[in-house]
């Protein structure tokens, strides 16, 4: 009878691994399930506190970034640069207005003109527009104005009318 017990029992013992089985992999797939949906929970909560607190931390960013010394400087010389980019391109009109009103069969020296010009009001543009950016218009040197365009050093036209050669 000995040999009926162990099989009894090895059965038995079967049985028993079995059951446990069956218990073990659904309750592991809860488990599973529950981890999963917990760390969904956990990330929807953080996304929903940052865009909560998004206005603020923009609004505090923005105050950072404007105030960083490297701001101040650059947006500095950008405006200084802008000027006199414009000024520089104002006092060549005059001359390459001179250049096609002496000859006016040249076409390149027309095409000179318009083109330098249209430079220069785009960089009059520019320059008006960065007046008003949020990290810009703070560091506005006061020595510069605060928007281009009418003063006859900015105006992006020939200050004189074009003078034209006598014809030899």
């Amino acid at each position: 009878m000995p040999n009926n017990l162990d099989r009894d029992q090895f059965r038995q013992d079967v049985r028993d691994a079995n059951y446990a089985g069956r218990r073990t992999v659904p309750s592991l797939l809860v488990w599973i399930i529950a981890i999963v949906l917990a760390g969904l929970a956990i990330s929807a909560a953080i996304w929903g506190i940052r865009v909560a607190t998004a206005p603020t931390k923009g609004a505090g960013d923005t105050i950072l970034k404007d105030q960083d010394s490297n701001n101040r400087i650059a947006q500095q010389r950008a405006f200084v640069n802008m000027y006199e980019g414009v000024k520089a391109n104002d006092k060549k009109l005059q001359t390459l207005a001179n250049t096609a009103a002496k000859n006016p069969a040249d076409t390149k020296a027309q095409t000179d003109f318009d083109g330098t010009q249209m430079i220069c009001l785009d960089q009059v543009a520019d320059y008006n527009a960065k007046v008003q950016e949020t990290l810009a218009a703070r560091w506005l040197p006061a020595d510069l104005p605060a928007s281009i365009g009418d003063d006859p050093l900015t105006d992006c036209a020939p200050n004189n009318p074009p003078s034209a050669v006598p014809a030899r």
